[in-house]
């Protein structure tokens, strides 16, 4: 049986700097969560021992790698890829970004250009800049199983959904829903003609 992407996220999601769970914390040291960094958008996990990292030097640094991940939009929408299927692929972003969590200052408020202003004095193109990037989020590294396939539910608005190897995708229940349901309707009408003695 299909189940959301949720269920197959890498690390846990933190709803905000005020999380309540007193046995885990936004952070990965248990301190409180840094503050909100305008430059970076909307992060919700923490991973605080990358296994596969990459060190590409002097102005570029350490980047913590991962094998999928699955795209994240403005406003937290899910992204398509070019075959029209949730978009996931591999994702490389700074080993100290993967560590923290970026939250918004107030929970779920997208500042404007005047809260810009009056709480950090920028204004201009950058608030727009930070503006944007309090918007979206960042994509959500996955563990996925060897075969999974990540289709959108047809039922639940473009939720995705991850189907195991053997389990038919929407498409595929489709064409084998349609093939069962000729078969159906072929052995009904042999039933008609035997009863009517018409074969």
């Amino acid at each position: 049986m299909p189940e959301p992407i949720t269920k197959y996220y890498l690390f846990p999601e933190f709803s905000g700097r005020e999380h309540s769970n007193t046995n885990s914390s936004p952070n990965a040291n248990g301190a409180p969560a840094p503050p909100w960094d305008g430059d970076r958008p909307i992060k919700t996990w923490v991973d605080p021992n990358p296994e596969k990292v990459l060190n590409l030097g002097i102005g570029v640094g350490e980047l913590a790698i991962y094998d999928a991940a699955i795209e994240v939009g403005p406003n937290g929408t899910y992204l398509a890829g070019p075959d029209g299927h949730p978009k996931v692929s591999q994702m490389a972003i700074p080993l100290a970004e993967a560590k923290s969590p970026n939250f918004l200052p107030s929970k779920g408020i997208v500042p404007t250009e005047s809260d810009l202003y009056r709480q950090y004095g920028v204004s201009g193109e950058m608030a727009k800049k930070m503006i944007a990037n309090a918007s979206r989020k960042q994509s959500v590294p996955l563990k996925l199983p060897p075969g999974a396939r990540v289709r959108w539910a047809p039922s639940l608005g473009g939720t995705p959904m991850v189907y195991l190897p053997g389990e038919p995708t929407p498409e595929e229940q489709g064409a084998v829903g349609q093939s069962r349901t000729l078969s159906q309707v072929y052995d009904l009408l042999s039933k008609v003609a035997k009863k009517l003695g018409v074969e």
